[in-house]
C-alpha cells in the first residue's frame, strides 16, 4: 500500500514555480481539552509547542493556554505542529505525556490551527518520517504524504482494533523509518510487543498513562495495578505521585 505519497502534488493540485511562492501565514493554536483520565488527576497543563517555521527553522516555545504563541508556517506543503502538555510543578516534563498536534493545512480554520489528540499521532509520525527521510529519501517526505487518506485509514476496520482504539500502541519511529526507506505499508500498523508488570503497594488510583486514548488504571482487589510496557520507559501519574516503568523495573515517586 504505497499510494500515500504525492509526486510533488498537494491537496489534489500540481504546483508550478509561481504557485510555490506563497506568502507564509501565522496561526493561533486551538488546544483540545484534557482527556478524561488525565483531568481526573492532573491540573491545567503548560504546553511546549514544536514546529518548523516559514523560514525552515525549527521552533520551540512554551506557553500556558491563556497566552499561546503565534505559529508561522510556510504554505507550500503540509506542515506539522506538536504540542506537548507538561506539569513542571509535578516533575512531568515535555515529552513524558503524548502530544496533541495538527497537520497544516488540513487542520487550519481561518487564522486558527485546530490541535487534537489524534493530530498528535499524525504530527509525531510526520516528524519521524522527516527525520528518517533526511538520511534515506528526498522523495518520500512527510510534506508530500496524503494525510487525509492516512487519517481515514486509521479509522478503517482493516487496521487492528487495538490500533484504532489507541494509535500510540504502534512503534511510529519504526514505521516512519520504513516509510521513508521503502514507502508506506498499512501492514506495519500493528501494536508494539508489550510486557505486563504487576505492581503492588502504591498509592490509590486512578492512574493516568501517557496516552490520551488509554483508560485510567485502578487498583485491583489485591491492592495491585497491572501495566503493560513497551520497549521504552513509560509514565503513570495519580494524585499521589508518579510511577515510571521499564520492562524490567519500576520506581514510585510520591509527591511531597
Amino acid at each position: 500500500m504505497k499510494y500515500l505519497f504525492f509526486p510533488l502534488v498537494f491537496a489534489g493540485f500540481w504546483f508550478t514555480a509561481c504557485e510555490l511562492a506563497v506568502s507564509p501565514a501565522a496561526y493561533t493554536p486551538e488546544l483540545p481539552p484534557l482527556p478524561e483520565a488525565w483531568a481526573e488527576v492532573l491540573p491545567a497543563p503548560h504546553w511546549c509547542f514544536e514546529w518548523v517555521d516559514a523560514e525552515g527553522r525549527r521552533r520551540e516555545e512554551t506557553a500556558v493556554e491563556s497566552s499561546l504563541p503565534s505559529i508561522s508556517l510556510a504554505t507550500e506543503y503540509a506542515a506539522a505542529v506538536l504540542a506537548y502538555p507538561y506539569w513542571p510543578e509535578l516533575g512531568l516534563l515535555p515529552g513524558q505525556m503524548r502530544p496533541a498536534g495538527a497537520i497544516f493545512p488540513f487542520d487550519a480554520r481561518a487564522d486558527r490551527l485546530i490541535l487534537s489528540w489524534p493530530g498528535g499521532v499524525d504530527a509525531w509520525f510526520y516528524r519521524e518520517m522527516g527525520v528518517a527521510g533526511e538520511i534515506t529519501s528526498p522523495v518520500r517526505r512527510p510534506e508530500l504524504f496524503d494525510w487525509p487518506r492516512f487519517r481515514r485509514l486509521l479509522e478503517d476496520p482493516v487496521v487492528a482494533e487495538a490500533v484504532r482504539k489507541d494509535p500510540w500502541v504502534v512503534d511510529w519511529r519504526a514505521v516512519g523509518r520504513k516509510t521513508a526507506q521503502s514507502g508506506f505499508d498499512r501492514r506495519r500498523l500493528v501494536p508494539e510487543a508489550r510486557t505486563e508488570l504487576v505492581i503492588p503497594g502504591i498509592a490509590d488510583g486512578p492512574w493516568a498513562g501517557t496516552s490520551p486514548f488509554a483508560d485510567a488504571l485502578v487498583k485491583e482487589s489485591g491492592g495491585e495495578i497491572r501495566v503493560k510496557i513497551g520497549a521504552s520507559v513509560e509514565t503513570f501519574v495519580s494524585t499521589g505521585g508518579i510511577l515510571r516503568c521499564s520492562p524490567s523495573a519500576w520506581i514510585w515517586l510520591p509527591f511531597q
